[in-house]
């Protein structure tokens, strides 16, 4: 286990999230988007967005792009390597601008970086859902792991949603 790597779990300890209940899909309001900005899911993630907005939420999207600048012409949040310390925890600005309160956090991240594994602890999201990559993202931040073989974005996204509307909580 690297530095960094063990820094994130005292992190963790440190800043306890709270438990959370699964949701029921009409009650979810507003839908924050993670995910790896590389060539090949742009389109992937607009169709994604639409499906959302189709549905009535309100949709936040949180762009990781792995290299030292960002160019910000797409819409929402881009987050890039210069935005975190050289222990890999996130900068206090970028803390500041990520989304407020969503009810729900689907994490589409394609490979276990520990940057988007800081992004992802740290949005307040009443539930959070996501692929599982590693035996490291059983650490608690997601409530609702996916599991698969097929590594697409829309393919991944339409599992997590199926599970998030037919899986209804008693509350």
């Amino acid at each position: 286990m690297s530095l960094k790597e063990r820094l994130f779990r005292r992190y963790m300890r440190q800043h306890p999230q709270r438990q959370s209940h699964f949701p029921h899909w009409e009650k979810v309001k507003s839908v924050c988007l993670l995910y790896q900005s590389n060539a090949g899911n742009s389109q992937d993630i607009s169709a994604c967005c639409d499906l959302l907005k189709k549905a009535g939420k309100q949709v936040q999207i949180v762009r990781f792009v792995d290299a030292k600048q960002t160019d910000n012409q797409e819409r929402g949040i881009s987050v890039c390597r210069k935005d975190f310390n050289c222990f890999g925890r996130p900068r206090k600005s970028l803390l500041a601008s990520l989304p407020g309160q969503t009810d729900l956090l689907i994490d589409l991240s394609e490979q276990p970086l520990l940057p988007l594994r800081y992004m992802a602890f740290c949005i307040n999201a009443d539930f959070k859902a996501g692929r599982k990559l590693s035996l490291s993202d059983e650490d608690g931040i997601h409530h609702l792991l996916i599991q698969t073989d097929n590594c697409g974005t829309l393919f991944v996204f339409q599992q997590i949603m199926h599970y998030l509307t037919t899986i209804h909580s008693n509350d």
